[in-house]
């Protein structure tokens, strides 16, 4: 299984409610560092983190983290 934050749901819900990374990091609770690792990618994202994310964006887990299984 491989994990990666979908960085396009969180750019298009900034977008969307016209947020700045500033504003959206405050809306969630999380840093502006964790923000930034997040939409380069997010694989040493922490799950708290994630979860905050997941809950403003309002998808499940497996949406924001793109979950990929292979055999």
């Amino acid at each position: 299984m491989d994990k990666k934050i979908n960085s396009k749901l969180i750019q298009k819900y900034m977008k969307e409610n016209q947020l700045t990374q500033k504003e959206f990091c405050e809306v969630c609770g999380i840093c502006e560092g964790t923000l930034k690792r997040m939409l380069d990618g997010g694989y040493n994202s922490r799950l708290t983190s994630v979860l905050k994310v997941r809950k403003v964006l309002k998808v499940t887990l497996n949406e924001l983290l793109n979950v990929v299984f292979r055999k």
